[in-house]
């Protein structure tokens, strides 16, 4: 379905919503009889896309980083930047399980 239909589809309905808000429109709401078959195709057409996207965007947004853009408070940064610099590379993860007791 082209583009260019689903909006002109769009900008007829905003267009009857106008006129009914005004009240240059008779009737109540918009019907389905004042679409054409391909204008409906193209209205369904568009929504779902539209809520496939919001529902895709929400899920990716349960995977992100929640904590994205902000700043590290100066001493994390601090530590973080003298870790980097040192020689270490963290601890052996046999020897952590057993100072744990979880051998």
């Amino acid at each position: 379905m082209a583009l260019p239909a689903a909006f002109a589809a769009w900008e007829k309905i905003e267009m009857l919503r106008c006129k009914e808000r005004e009240g240059t429109h008779k009737g109540i709401g918009m019907k389905v009889a004042d679409l054409t078959v391909e204008e409906l195709q193209e209205m369904l057409y568009s929504t779902l896309r539209q809520l496939i996207e919001e529902v895709v965007e929400e899920k990716l947004g349960m995977t992100s980083d929640p904590d994205a853009g902000l700043a590290l408070r100066p001493e994390v940064a601090a530590s973080l930047q003298e870790y980097l610099e040192s020689d270490r590379r963290g601890d052996d993860a046999d020897e952590v399980f057993r100072s744990l007791g979880l051998e």
